[in-house]
């Protein structure tokens, strides 16, 4: 039974060998990308936390608001002066874990059309608990007078893998879009953006204002860690492979 020697041992290996390495270096690259990707997401939370510290400005002209670069302003400071058209009100499943105010929990947001000059811009009023939804059970903040509302603007939300389809035809909302909210209230001029109040606290405190959730989902350095971890794997499974099969039998 022939064997071979050490020398062609060491040459059969030279494809695994092409492959692994090839595999590392792939394997670094995606580490390396989450990295970066690390880095982009903080520096976008940093800049996001500050934009919300900036005086208030005035909204836009409705003539503008197809063209606002929401990537640039979402979460700004901004107000607006109109009426709320309560009647037309739309409530969006929530869960607010760290309340601001008294109420927290499983509950909803409050989305209330309010009539401006220049159109309609969907506000969301507040939170408020699951016994609240009804308006009747807070008709004292349901003010029709001319109001200036001061807020943070918002761009639509996307729908998650689990969140539910919203369902216009009975009024009941999962996500904020505002195209499909403007639809469904029958109004061409809405903003297709949302502004989050933060003043003034409505009559009875409820719905419950300045609770924007800064969530910004940060896996990239567990990311990184997993790619990075891979790679010496393979590496040191590959050195083993080679250690032993250099060895003659």
């Amino acid at each position: 039974m022939s064997t071979k020697t050490s020398a062609e041992r060491t040459i059969s290996m030279i494809l695994p060998g092409i492959f692994s390495l090839i595999g590392i270096v792939v394997l670094i690259t995606l580490g390396t990308w989450q990295m970066q990707r690390l880095a982009w997401k903080q520096d976008l939370m940093t800049k996001i936390q500050a934009r919300t510290q900036m005086s208030a400005i005035p909204l836009p002209p409705q003539s503008q608001w197809g063209k606002l670069d929401l990537g640039v302003l979402e979460y700004r400071p901004v107000r607006l002066k109109g009426r709320f058209l309560h009647e037309h009100e739309m409530p969006v499943f929530t869960h607010v874990s760290k309340p601001k105010g008294k109420f927290g929990g499983a509950g909803y947001w409050i989305i209330t059309p309010f009539a401006t000059n220049g159109g309609i811009v969907l506000v969301n009023r507040g939170f408020v608990p699951g016994f609240m939804k009804n308006p009747d059970a807070r008709l004292k903040g349901q003010t029709k007078e001319l109001v200036e509302v001061t807020g943070l603007l918002k761009a639509n939300e996307r729908m998650g893998f689990f969140t539910p389809e919203n369902k216009p035809q009975t009024n009941e909302w999962y996500y904020r879009n505002a195209q499909e909210m403007a639809q469904h209230i029958s109004q061409k001029n809405t903003a297709p953006f949302f502004v989050d109040m933060i003043a003034p606290k409505p009559t009875g405190g409820v719905p419950q204002p300045d609770e924007t959730k800064f969530t910004f989902s940060n896996k990239h350095l567990g990311y990184a860690v997993t790619w990075y971890a891979l790679a010496l794997c393979l590496a040191g499974v590959f050195g083993a492979f080679f250690l032993k099969y250099r060895q003659p039998r």
